[in-house]
């Protein structure tokens, strides 16, 4: 048995978390957390990331990474979304009972509630929107598949939505289906002339409200019914994954003067050009283990590779007496890499997960490099890369991930939440 747990001063010890002495347990809020036994006393209700083997441990806290993250609630994210919502729903509810002569908080819980699932639901449907927009490829297709998703899943919980409220399920879905298109075409166009963040989310968010209302009314509803669909829509779907997934990227793209979505123009494809994206995109990126950062001077064979292989770039660990170095060169195929800003954005991100693994193996034997090893690498690479909304990783088997973690030590360590760099870029590609 471990020693009992010392008393903190002030009750709250390592992550600012409640210690029980007399149970020699810490109150994770979200779950009860053994410190003896390094494990919570029940599992996670989700699994965070199904592409990295430690999410599947669901007793264990941060990734079993304790040093690098910390998570103060254990719920936030789900009861944020939830709380917004609800009293988005509850000021509406109230605003129209004021209307009507009657008391401001009058059903005000069951709006609560409503709102509550409304709020959740609508989060959640720009969660599965990204995920069809990066799963795929054509990216015309993509635009067009995520947009019409949006369109139908918000119109149908607005409708729904109205309908708990004793309104009409076609004036509901109006309202919010419009929401979400006008709100979205705001964010894009405030983007495009690169007004501030903060005024692109209260832009959005306003023309969501107002644009619910009034579709709403024209569709023989309620102008303020329309209201709340519209604010929910736009701020807890479009405004927040706008603000919280892809801030970033899209600064970059404004500091570098490109599109967001077209193709990168032929005069900018050259080496001073990559340099600029790197420090705008990945300013904090191992360059410092990095020689050849090149568009301009790749080698014939690695360039007849890439092309081969279909690959926009590749990173080539230097060779010292048949040790690896811990220095790399990085390769950008022109044919690929530079289609799109989102392209080049992930291939960057896809290739310098490639150098900080390299630079972990310094010293070690470059015989280690055999194609299957690659292959381990590459699947962290891409988890690194479909974190931040790039490719799905569906070509991966559990089978695999198991083989890989038996048979090579350097597994775990090889995964990109081991590079410090990686966490500063905990978002998703947001169209």
């Amino acid at each position: 048995m471990g020693s009992p747990i010392e008393m903190p001063r002030f009750g709250r010890g390592f992550t600012g978390h409640e210690h029980l002495v007399e149970f020699d347990l810490i109150n994770m809020n979200g779950r009860m957390y053994d410190p003896v036994m390094s494990s919570f006393l029940s599992v996670d209700n989700y699994i965070q990331s199904p592409d990295f083997s430690q999410s599947f441990n669901r007793y264990a806290y941060c990734l079993n990474n304790p040093l690098k993250y910390t998570d103060p609630s254990g719920e936030i994210p789900v009861l944020a979304v939830v709380a917004i919502g609800a009293a988005v729903n509850v000021i509406m509810n109230g605003i129209n009972n004021v209307r009507h002569g009657e008391n401001f908080f009058h059903g005000a819980g069951p709006a609560a509630v409503t709102g509550g699932v409304q709020g959740l639901f609508t989060y959640g449907i720009g969660e599965s929107a990204n995920a069809i927009g990066t799963a795929i490829k054509n990216q015309a297709t993509a635009h067009l598949a995520k947009a019409g998703f949006q369109l139908v899943a918000h119109g149908t919980m607005g409708g729904m939505a109205t309908m708990w409220r004793g309104g009409a399920f076609w004036q509901g879905f109006v309202s919010s289906a419009t929401a979400s298109v006008i709100s979205g075409a705001v964010g894009l166009t405030c983007t495009h002339f690169k007004v501030p963040e903060g005024w692109t989310t209260a832009a959005m968010i306003a023309a969501g409200g107002l644009s619910g209302g009034v579709s709403a009314s024209m569709a023989g509803g309620d102008f303020w019914d329309g209201v709340c669909n519209g604010l929910i829509c736009a701020g807890l779907n479009h405004a927040l994954h706008w603000v919280a997934e892809g801030v970033t990227f899209v600064k970059g793209c404004m500091a570098l003067g490109i599109s967001l979505t077209g193709p990168i123009p032929e005069g900018l494809q050259n080496d001073a050009f990559l340099k600029q994206a790197q420090e705008a995109w990945y300013k904090d990126a191992p360059m410092d283990k990095v020689k050849a950062f090149t568009v301009e001077n790749v080698p014939a064979q690695q360039q007849i590779d890439m092309n081969y292989a279909g690959a926009s770039a590749v990173t080539i660990p230097e060779n010292l007496n048949g040790k690896i170095s811990g220095i790399s060169n990085v390769y950008f195929n022109k044919n690929l890499a530079f289609s799109s800003a989102k392209q080049l954005f992930f291939t960057m991100g896809h290739e310098f997960v490639h150098v900080s693994q390299f630079a972990a193996l310094a010293s070690q034997q470059y015989s280690l490099l055999t194609p299957d090893f690659l292959d381990m690498l590459d699947f962290h690479a891409y988890s690194y890369q479909n974190s931040i909304g790039g490719l799905q990783l569906n070509s991966y088997t559990k089978e695999e991930l198991l083989r890989w973690s038996s048979l090579y030590p350097q597994f775990s360590d090889m995964n990109y939440i081991n590079f410090p760099w990686t966490s500063n870029h905990s978002f998703q590609y947001p169209f």
